[in-house]
């Protein structure tokens, strides 16, 4: 097929693909716009200019005021999770493997943690040793918060 120039917009009402085609014809997608707006793709990915760039945020899974228990999963990376900290939460964090390495949540607890009540993170198996994490107060210490 030739190249097509278009002066304005191109409108679809099913996505966009940009793909390869093997020896048999076989189609593979490398790049793809869904009819609901998601982006995929296999390549890299190069910006110029300004980006606005969105991080998923989760604001249901630790809020539950009888406190609650969840184990993350490798989908879930680069989520933000906010916490409520007037019960016991306990985050399990997943297991280590090859398919997971560079994963990374972000924790934001908007309640302050209630008198004998904690948030705890559960490491996985033998494997601890691979995980690196960071707390940073923004107000208060550690003995001593301020909510």
């Amino acid at each position: 097929m030739a190249n097509t120039t278009f002066n304005g917009s191109v409108r679809s009402e099913n996505g966009f693909k940009q793909i390869t085609l093997d020896a048999a014809g076989a189609a593979t997608n490398n790049f793809t716009v869904d009819s609901s707006g998601n982006v995929s793709g296999t390549g890299t990915l190069k910006l110029t200019g300004q980006a606005n760039i969105r991080i998923a945020v989760d604001n249901s899974t630790f809020n539950d005021s009888s406190g609650s228990t969840s184990t993350l999963t490798a989908a879930q990376s680069g989520t933000i999770f906010t916490i409520d900290g007037t019960d016991d939460v306990v985050v399990n964090m997943p297991a280590l493997s090859t398919g997971n390495v560079g994963l990374w949540y972000e924790f934001i607890v908007t309640t302050a943690v209630a008198s004998g009540k904690t948030v705890t993170f559960v490491l996985p198996g033998s494997l601890v040793s691979n995980f690196y994490g960071m707390l940073q107060l923004e107000s208060g210490t550690a003995a001593n918060p301020v909510g």
